[in-house]
């Protein structure tokens, strides 16, 4: 099944839990858990701080999944973006845009997750399941957590600074999501940063 196969019908639905925070649905829930089983089929990558991650582009099909999943993202969630945040951002979203990657919280590995923010100028989460306990995300600044996003919803948020979060510990079953990341954009396209380095 191809991920553009498994995109809900109701995608572009858009609901706002605060200015900074837009939730919608994104894969239907029989497409959540085909991915799931390609990500477990592939197997877990764990990096040195414990995290259980996996690359989108390296399950059955990944590359065609990821070329789909910017394609979606592109057509429906950017015109979004731009409207709730600014048009400055409209075609620069995307130039240093990385590979998606799951993640996944088990008792038998990572249960848990740090008070971090991401290295991001906006964060796409999704998440895949819900049959497990615990293991919400938590954004204290904005007093709200993932225990009512629903299976297959996308939660778009700016990655840095305003939404510092942090993951309960697990207490039951596994837990698996989907992250994509804008990364941050260039300080001035004309300019190299060793050119900055340099001047100084």
């Amino acid at each position: 099944m191809r991920l553009k196969e498994g995109i809900h019908k109701d995608l572009g639905k858009f609901n706002y839990i605060d200015k900074e925070t837009i939730i919608t649905p994104f894969f239907t829930n029989e497409y959540c858990d085909y991915l799931i089983k390609l990500f477990d089929d592939f197997g877990w990558e764990i990096d040195g701080q414990g995290n259980y991650d996996t690359y989108l582009h390296k399950i059955k099909n990944g590359k065609e999944a990821c070329k789909d999943f910017l394609e979606i993202i592109k057509q429906k969630i950017e015109p979004e973006i731009v409207k709730n945040w600014t048009p400055a951002i409209k075609g620069r979203l995307w130039k240093y845009y990385p590979v998606p990657f799951a993640k996944k919280f088990s008792n038998k590995g990572q249960s848990e997750l740090n008070l971090h923010v991401d290295n991001s100028l906006i964060t796409f989460f999704i998440k895949l399941n819900d049959n497990f306990g615990g293991c919400n995300t938590v954004f204290p600044r904005q007093n709200w957590n993932t225990s009512n996003l629903k299976k297959g919803e996308m939660m778009v948020i700016p990655g840095v600074i305003t939404h510092p979060h942090y993951t309960e510990k697990l207490e039951w079953g596994e837990k698996y999501s989907l992250i994509g990341r804008v990364s941050i954009l260039d300080v001035r396209e004309s300019r190299k940063h060793s050119d900055d380095i340099e001047s100084l």
